[in-house]
């Protein structure tokens, strides 16, 4: 037999006898029910403080009271508990208003048998707007904070900076976005999960210093903001500098690791710098940037010069996304060969913008911009497509053997559905996988989380082959190594060619002699000599890649080339 339910009902009544009938009836309906009785206003608020009842039953007619006052208590506390109105006589027209006020139904005490099923009903309806209040807050919850950290996220920062701006009486205030320096470099090393880890101890110590006063939020990946409310000047946003300095000066304990961190801050002020959040936002960003180029741990105030930069860069921005829509931009290819005769085995696909009022764009001009605006992500599957299409052309041409390699962003390896995505234009576009080998950096692969190492299996599944790029960079070791299912090493050309080359080549010749050890292919980036390319091949390094064999160049340009591969 189920256990009764429990039910705790407030009975507004003035009559003993005729609660112990209703609460009777109730029991007899397999309800285990916990009741008080009052009969005044002032009793009925001072139950309504205790909480924890399921319903309200009241009575219509009371010698100090009424259902439509008692109804109206209730609706005044807020709380949204179930109203019967249990009463052997009340007008129709009353009945109708307080059912409009609010009250749910109403039984006469003449059918108490009714009441069970009615309550049953009722707080079944206030169990599920209970939910769905609860599902709506937490809704509102993900929509404003941030789920990494906690605290606030840029929409919840932007409507609180509306909010300040729009009153009718303004206080002055400051927004300060604070970049942790060299975090990219920090989240490579340590890994995605122990780099989170840093991110919520940043976001607890900023959230300590704003305390209650003042707002915290984070704006996106290594970037916070901090509203001050009543800062007016700069020497204001001096004491916050410093005490931002402090506090990241303390360190941070990371799973027992000691971490010191250094951080830029770009301050505004409402309003002697602007009277809008979003361009108070950008001339903070203006400030940060301008604090960055000075160095790491710098902090810098807006001041107007500061803005025409930006506004190059926005422009700039713009511009980018009229490319993509205007397929502005071009792949060109630079060969790779064989050292031992030149023959040419592959090429790389480098991606070069051909702009109507720039014309030939250098590549460290705009992809630094297309990463940090996310756009690297569509472009980048863009590049993937053209070379995919462009391979199927050579296959067609006779060129079945040869490989296209094609750069894959940090950003773009962090899409969810990277490896799917690849199969998909692979397949629409007809090519071999075979022949396109996916370049990633050293410091992608050298994270050891789990998904990275899936990610780069269900790429191997496809059939493509993967090579390591700018190799010796990083913080490779040869344990690591062994556990990747890479094809190749691509020596970063500063081993070959600049200073930290030297005139033996000694990194070179330590890449070459460790890819061999693993079983890897070894391509040497940067060969701009005879001389570097006799080296290389004394070391064993079997292929090269740079002006000495040939500059990028568009298909076309390569056709006679590739007509005398053999």
């Amino acid at each position: 037999m189920p256990a009764p339910s429990s039910l705790r009902v407030l009975f507004v009544d003035d009559s003993e006898l005729d609660v112990e009938l209703a609460a009777r009836s109730l029991r007899q309906s397999g309800h285990a029910v916990e009741w008080v009785r009052v009969e005044t206003a002032s009793a009925m608020e001072e139950q309504l403080a205790h909480g924890g009842w399921d319903v309200v039953v009241c009575d219509h007619n009371m010698p100090d009271f009424d259902s439509v006052s008692a109804l109206e208590l209730l609706l005044t506390k807020g709380a949204d508990l179930p109203f019967v109105i249990v009463s052997g006589m009340i007008p129709d027209e009353v009945a109708i208003e307080a059912m409009r006020r609010g009250a749910r139904d109403f039984v006469g005490k003449s059918n108490l048998a009714r009441l069970a099923p009615v309550i049953a009903r009722e707080v079944g309806d206030a169990s599920d707007r209970a939910a769905l209040r609860q599902a709506q807050a937490s809704l509102e919850h993900l929509l404003r904070f941030d789920p990494l950290t906690g605290i606030a996220n840029v929409d919840f920062l932007q409507e609180h900076l509306e909010r300040l701006t729009a009153h009718p009486s303004p206080s002055p205030f400051l927004v300060l976005l604070v970049d942790i320096n060299r975090f990219r470099k920090i989240m490579h090393g340590m890994g995605m999960v122990l780099a989170n880890r840093v991110l919520r101890a940043v976001a607890r110590r900023l959230a300590a210093l704003a305390g209650q006063e003042h707002f915290v939020a984070r704006v996106s990946a290594d970037r916070f903001a901090l509203v001050v409310a009543g800062a007016d000047n700069a020497e204001e946003t001096e004491k916050w500098f410093a005490h931002l300095r402090e506090a990241f000066a303390q360190g941070f304990s990371i799973q027992g690791q000691e971490l010191f961190l250094t951080a830029s801050v770009g301050g505004a002020l409402f309003p002697e710098h602007n009277t809008q959040g979003d361009d108070l936002l950008r001339h903070a960003e203006a400030a940060l940037d301008t604090a960055k180029r000075t160095g790491p741990g710098q902090s810098r105030l807006f001041q107007e010069r500061m803005a025409q930069p930006q506004k190059g860069r926005l422009v700039l921005e713009a511009a980018l996304y009229h490319a993509l829509v205007n397929r502005e931009f071009v792949l060109h290819y630079q060969p790779q060969v064989e050292l031992s005769n030149g023959r040419i085995i592959g090429v790389e696909a480098l991606l070069r913008w051909q702009s109507p009022d720039r014309g030939l764009v250098p590549p460290g001009e705009f992809i630094p911009l297309l990463e940090e605006t996310g756009l690297i992500v569509p472009v980048g599957e863009w590049v993937l497509a053209e070379a995919c299409r462009q391979s199927v052309l050579w296959r067609e041409a006779g060129h079945g053997d040869l490989r296209v390699a094609v750069n894959l962003s940090a950003l773009q390896f962090q899409q969810p559905r990277l490896a799917e995505s690849v199969r998909e234009v692979i397949e629409r576009s007809g090519a071999d996988p075979r022949n396109i080998e996916l370049e990633i950096t050293e410091n992608i692969a050298m994270n050891q989380e789990e998904e990275v190492l899936d990610t780069l299996h269900q790429l191997r599944a496809i059939g493509v082959s993967l090579a390591i790029d700018d190799f010796g960079t990083g913080y490779s070791s040869l344990s690591y190594l062994q556990q990747f299912p890479v094809n190749r090493l691509k020596i970063d050309q500063s081993f070959v060619r600049g200073a930290a080359a030297g005139r033996e080549l000694s990194i070179a010749r330590a890449i070459v002699a460790m890819g061999n050890s693993l079983g890897l292919e070894v391509i040497a980036e940067g060969v701009e000599t005879a001389e570097q390319h006799a080296l290389l091949s004394t070391f064993g390094c079997r292929e090269g890649q740079g002006f000495h064999f040939a500059r990028p160049a568009l298909p076309d340009a390569l056709a006679a080339a590739l007509a005398n591969r053999g």
